[in-house]
C-alpha cells in the first residue's frame, strides 16, 4: 500500500471513529431526552457551527493553504484574535435575532470560541502535512465529549446541561492537545513576519468564507426551516437521519482532506487533476456501498437504536440517497479548486446549491410536508455536483490565484 493510500485509510478510520462517537452522543441524547431534546442538541451544534464559520474567514481552510507559505507564529496570532472577535460578534447577532437555543447562551459562546481556537491550530498542522496529529485531534474531541457525557448521565442528572458541560470540557482538552502538537513547529518557525499577510489573509479567505457559509446553510438551513414549520420533535428525527447520512459523507471527507493538503502543497496542475479524477471515482464507489447499507436497514432498527419516537428515518435516508452520492462526488472536485486557491468557484457552487434548496423546499413543503427537506437536498446537491464537474473539465491548466 502506498504512503498516500495509507494516509487515506488512516484518515477514513479516524473520521469513522469521530462519526461513531458523534452518533453515540446522538443516541444517548435521543434515548434520555427524546426527540425534542435531540432537536435542541441539533440547534446547539448548528449555532456553534455557524459561529465557527464566521471565525473561519481568517482561519480554517485558509490556514491550510497559507501554512506552508508564511510564518506560523504570525498566522496563529492573526487567527486567534480574529476568532475571538468574530465569535463574540456572531454570537451577539444570533442572540439579538433570538436564534440561540435558550438558557445555555453564555456556555455556547465559550464553547464556540475554544472550538475555533483549537481548530485553527489543527488546520495549521494539516497545512504542514501533520495529518496524523490532525486526525487524532478530530477523533479525540468527540470521544472526550461522549465519555464525559456518559459519566454525567450516570452520576448526575440526565439533562441537556450535562451535554453542554461535557462538550465544553472536551473543547478545553482539545485546545491543550492541539497546542502541544504544534509547539515544536512554532519553535522551529524561522519565517519572517510579512506586513502584507493580513491583507492576503482577508483576500484569500473571503471566497473561502463565503463558500463555507453558503455550504453550512446547505447542510443546516433545513434545521431552522423544520424547527420553524414542523417543530423540534420532527427536527430531532430528521437530525438523526442526517447524522447517519453524514456518516457516509465521512468517506469523501477523509479522501478530500488528503487531496486538499496534497494539492495545496503541489505546483503540478496535471498531477492535481489526475488525483481529483481518481479520488472522485473512489469516493462515489465507496459511498454507494454505504448508502446501500443504510437504505437496506428497516425502520424498526432505527426505532430500536434511537427510541420509539424516532419513526420515519428509513424514508428520510432513501430520499437523501441522491444527495449523499452527489455530495460524495462533487466534494472531491470542490477540493480541487480549494487546493488551487480558486475559492470563487466553490462559492458560486455553494450559493447555487443553497438557492435551489430553499426554493425547492418551499415549493414542495405544502405538497409532501417535511419530506420536502430531503428531496430538496437531493435536487440541489445533484445540480451543484454537475456545476463543479462542468467547471473542472474546461479549466485552464495554468490557473492560479
Amino acid at each position: 500500500m502506498s504512503k498516500m493510500n495509507r494516509h487515506i485509510v488512516w484518515q477514513f478510520f479516524t473520521r469513522f471513529g469521530a462519526s461513531l462517537f458523534n452518533l453515540l452522543i446522538g443516541i444517548l441524547i435521543s434515548r434520555y431526552l427524546g426527540s425534542e431534546g435531540r432537536g435542541t442538541h441539533g440547534l446547539f451544534i448548528a449555532s456553534i457551527a455557524l459561529i465557527h464559520l464566521c471565525t473561519n474567514w481568517l482561519g480554517g481552510a485558509s490556514l491550510v493553504y497559507l501554512a506552508p507559505r508564511y510564518s506560523l507564529k504570525q498566522l496563529t496570532q492573526i487567527s486567534f484574535w480574529w476568532s475571538s472577535l468574530f465569535a463574540f460578534a456572531t454570537w451577539l447577532l444570533l442572540y439579538a435575532l433570538d436564534l440561540l437555543p435558550g438558557e445555555y447562551n453564555l456556555l455556547l459562546l465559550a464553547c464556540a470560541m475554544i472550538f475555533a481556537w483549537w481548530n485553527n491550530l489543527a488546520n495549521l498542522l494539516l497545512g504542514r502535512q501533520h495529518t496524523q496529529a490532525y486526525n487524532t485531534l478530530q477523533v479525540i474531541n468527540p470521544m472526550l465529549s461522549v465519555t464525559i457525557l456518559v459519566a454525567a448521565f450516570l452520576f448526575f442528572e440526565p439533562v441537556f446541561l450535562s451535554f453542554v458541560w461535557a462538550y465544553a470540557i472536551a473543547q478545553v482538552i482539545s485546545l491543550g492537545l492541539s497546542f502541544t502538537y504544534l509547539r515544536q513547529e512554532l519553535a522551529m518557525d524561522v519565517k519572517a513576519h510579512d506586513s502584507g499577510l493580513l491583507r492576503i489573509f482577508i483576500r484569500h479567505g473571503l471566497y473561502i468564507q463565503l463558500a463555507n457559509l453558503t455550504q453550512f446553510f446547505n447542510y443546516r438551513i433545513v434545521y431552522f426551516l423544520i424547527d420553524s414549520h414542523f417543530g423540534k420533535s420532527t427536527l430531532g428525527i430528521y437530525s438523526n437521519a442526517l447524522s447517519l447520512a453524514e456518516s457516509v459523507w465521512m468517506i469523501t471527507r477523509s479522501i478530500s482532506t488528503i487531496q486538499f493538503a496534497k494539492i495545496a502543497n503541489s505546483t503540478d496542475i496535471q498531477y492535481s487533476r489526475n488525483l481529483t479524477r481518481r479520488y472522485g471515482g473512489i469516493s462515489v464507489a465507496v459511498s454507494a456501498a454505504g448508502v446501500l447499507t443504510l437504505t437496506l436497514l428497516p425502520d424498526t432498527f432505527f426505532t430500536w437504536l434511537f427510541g420509539a419516537e424516532f419513526t420515519g428515518i428509513h424514508d428520510y435516508l432513501v430520499l437523501l440517497a441522491p444527495a449523499i452520492l452527489s455530495m460524495s462526488f462533487g466534494n472531491i472536485y470542490a477540493h480541487y479548486f480549494s487546493g488551487l486557491g480558486l475559492n470563487r468557484v466553490n462559492f458560486v457552487g455553494s450559493l447555487f446549491n443553497l438557492v435551489v434548496m430553499v426554493i425547492a423546499f418551499y415549493v414542495l413543503m405544502d405538497v409532501i410536508g417535511v419530506q420536502a427537506a430531503p428531496v430538496s437536498a437531493s435536487i440541489s446537491f445533484t445540480l451543484a455536483m454537475g456545476y463543479h464537474v462542468w467547471r473542472f473539465r474546461p479549466w485552464a491548466l495554468d490557473h492560479r490565484p
